[in-house]
């Protein structure tokens, strides 16, 4: 009985002692990293912290420490939710305003990285910015950097807000450029196309003109051609009626020319008829003798 009673004791006593040597062990791994993070070795704090809580270490103060780590290292997501979870779930006020506070210079960091990329989503981070300091100022009133980073970050929105809007009417003003110049351009290009069509025209005129103009000078020379020909034809006639006509003349003239001697030697006979006559009457008048001849 009593050799069971110091077993058991005995394991107790054993079990406290290990629990001592973690507890001890866990303190001087948080103390480790609280010196690493003072002398700014984040990396190195953050990984003593990491082995603390994996020995069992979960309290809302560890948790504080990785959380300023992360912020240090600027990885402000895992920061911002080691922050939420302190604020949620801290017990000592101070803890819960610290990280209430911080978690708005996170969300000010973010909106202050995104503002030259994503102008609106860096509004968005600042105003929960705002949202989180408002609500340290709220649990600690006369917390007076929360307030001054409230008009801070209040003022980086208005320059950020003004500068949406130098962007916004500078795009304005820059599709009214483009939209101008498309016009411009558009403009240009009917009238090219205005030009075109009329040159166009003006060539298919031309054309047509040069076309009738041909087609009038080849009338015309088929026109003088055929004047040309008739007069032609008309003076071979002519020729032909003066040839036929002086053929004509010259027939008759031979005619004639054959004609004569008969003609004349009728009137000889006749003459002499007439004069055979005369001296017919004569002889019977008595005033000449008869002859047979009278040569």
């Amino acid at each position: 009985m009593n050799a069971k009673k110091i077993n058991l004791l005995v394991t107790i006593l054993l079990t406290v002692l290990a629990v001592n040597v973690r507890a001890g062990s866990r303190d001087e791994l948080v103390r480790r990293g609280n010196r690493l993070y003072r002398q700014q070795n984040y990396q190195k704090a953050l990984r003593q912290y990491d082995q603390a809580k994996s020995e069992g270490s979960d309290n809302p103060s560890l948790q504080y420490n990785r959380a300023n780590c992360f912020y240090k290292l600027e990885d402000y997501t895992k920061s911002i939710n080691l922050y939420r979870e302190v604020s949620a779930n801290a017990k000592d006020m101070q803890l819960a305003v610290r990280a209430k506070y911080n978690l708005g210079n996170c969300h000010f960091q973010q909106g202050v990285k995104q503002r030259d990329a994503n102008p609106q989503k860096a509004l968005e981070e600042l105003a929960g910015a705002v949202k989180n300091y408002r609500e340290s100022l709220d649990m600690n009133p006369q917390d007076d950097e929360a307030r001054r980073n409230i008009a801070v970050t209040r003022l980086v929105m208005k320059d950020i807000m003004d500068q949406i809007k130098k962007d916004q009417e500078k795009q304005k003003q820059q599709q009214q450029d483009k939209d101008q110049k498309q016009q411009q351009q558009k403009n240009q290009q009917q009238d090219q196309q205005d030009k075109q069509k009329q040159e166009q025209t003006q060539e298919q005129e031309q054309t047509q003109e040069q076309e009738q103009k041909q087609e009038q000078d080849k009338k015309q020379d088929q026109q003088q051609d055929k004047t040309q020909d008739q007069q032609e034809k008309q003076k071979q006639q002519q020729q032909q009626q003066e040839q036929q006509r002086k053929e004509e003349q010259k027939k008759q003239q031979q005619f004639e020319q054959q004609a004569a001697p008969d003609t004349t030697a009728r009137n000889i006979l006749n003459e002499e008829k007439e004069r055979k006559e005369q001296r017919k009457i004569r002889v019977r008048s008595g005033g000449y003798q008869l002859a047979d001849k009278d040569w």
